[in-house]
């Protein structure tokens, strides 16, 4: 009986330990350089932070996250002389594809959706989108200590404002902390 009990606990023990090596909760935060598409608009340095859940099965992984993040420019235009700045909660799906899967290193690639949280632009001056649409390409290293390391680019696919008048699409490189539980 003590042996069947001792091979269970063993059993359980690898299980679990085996189980975070394929699924990991944990938290990131970063800073964001964020721009417009429009040349006339300069970038500003934002930041980030949130959520993300790791289901890795050996080479390649995917990571749904959710981030509180802040993007947008420096413009200076008639109805507003300072930071165009919108506020997202933003929800990449990322592949990390791992080459080297013992060195952590990792190429990523997915969409990302963002819904408006808030606006430093007037909704009566400007008819804002409430949610947005980027395509995300980068790469990152994940630590065997569960530290992990992230370099992105986004790159907004809809245009934030409503008509004609301005065709405005998102930018933004992401340079991210995190560390998986």
């Amino acid at each position: 009986m003590k042996r069947i009990l001792s091979l269970a606990v063993l059993f359980c023990i690898c299980l679990c330990a085996s189980a975070g090596d394929v699924l990991s909760l944990g938290v990131k935060g970063g800073v964001n350089v964020s721009g417009l598409s429009r040349s006339d608009f300069d970038n500003i340095t934002t930041g980030h932070g949130g959520l993300f859940l790791r289901l890795r099965l050996g080479p390649v992984a995917l990571q749904p996250e959710v981030l509180y993040s802040r993007l947008g420019a420096d413009a200076d235009i008639s109805v507003t002389k300072d930071d165009i700045r919108f506020d997202y909660l933003l929800v990449p799906v990322m592949l990390k594809v791992y080459p080297m899967p013992l060195l952590g290193f990792n190429l990523q690639a997915g969409p990302q959706f963002g819904y408006l949280a808030h606006s430093s632009m007037s909704k009566d001056d400007f008819d804002i989108k409430d949610s947005d649409l980027s395509i995300n390409l980068g790469a990152g290293w994940d630590t065997r200590l569960g530290l992990c390391f992230d370099a992105r680019y986004c790159i907004g696919t809809s245009n934030v404002l409503s008509g004609d008048k301005f065709d405005v699409k998102n930018r933004c490189f992401m340079f991210s902390v995190g560390y998986a539980f």
